[in-house]
């Protein structure tokens, strides 16, 4: 911790990272191409200013839009969503659009559901699953991309989009760095459709968009991100 660490990891992502930024930033097995910068930001070691204004300098220009566009617009959108919704960590907090759809699929049958206790331990059936939360678990940060799949998993396992949102930001605000900040609850929203817009319907989902473990293949190696973090987490 701390600004001299927070500016090496800055130096490091200049270097390496945002040159191909657009390109690799959501593959979870390229870290190196996403700054890490978010618990820094989150306990004030650097700010953002002088975090965009070395990305600006050092370019190349389309680059470090697309960084800006992420760094600061989303991140500006889930603070002014704290700021003005004293409800932010509640299901009074997702879209009325997206509580009603995912009210009306409660009753949907399960592929399983999972206590907190199975799910802070990686004791699901689904092994891209645990080992993203034994990223959490072990190193306090999980890819952006995979803390998509990661929720989105978690509102099936669950009986209603409450007892999901509680799991949720336990699982969060325990393990992950940057744990507790707007940006965890901007992006833990996102899970049950705020900011994002409705999809074709599906079931337990309804309209809120939905999204596969199993279609993360196509995406990325996930055998590669199963040997970084598959096998006996620290709970196992």
């Amino acid at each position: 911790g701390g600004t001299r660490a927070a500016r090496a990891r800055l130096g490091r992502f200049i270097a390496r990272g945002l040159t191909g930024y657009a390109e690799n930033r959501n593959d979870p097995n390229q870290p190196e191409a996403v700054s890490q910068l978010s618990p820094y930001l989150h306990f004030g070691n650097l700010s953002i200013h002088e975090i965009l204004l070395a990305a600006r300098e050092s370019g190349p220009a389309e680059e470090y839009a697309r960084f800006q566009d992420e760094a600061l617009t989303w991140r500006e959108l889930a603070h002014n969503f704290c700021f003005f919704n004293p409800r932010h960590r509640t299901v009074d907090a997702i879209p009325a659009w997206a509580r009603a759809q995912l009210a009306q699929h409660e009753a949907d049958p399960r592929p399983a559901l999972y206590g907190l206790e199975q799910l802070e331990h990686s004791r699901t059936g689904d092994e891209l699953w645990n080992a993203a939360q034994r990223a959490y678990v072990r190193d306090g940060y999980m890819h952006n991309y995979m803390r998509m799949l990661w929720g989105k998993a978690v509102l099936q396992w669950t009986r209603n989009a409450a007892e999901c949102l509680a799991i949720l930001e336990h699982l969060n605000n325990k393990y992950a760095l940057d744990g507790r900040d707007p940006n965890s609850y901007g992006g833990i929203m996102w899970i049950f459709g705020k900011f994002d817009r409705p999809f074709y319907r599906r079931p337990i989902y309804g309209t809120v968009r939905y999204q596969s473990t199993r279609a993360a293949e196509r995406k990325f190696d996930v055998k590669a991100y199963l040997r970084r973090y598959g096998g006996a987490g620290p709970h196992q």
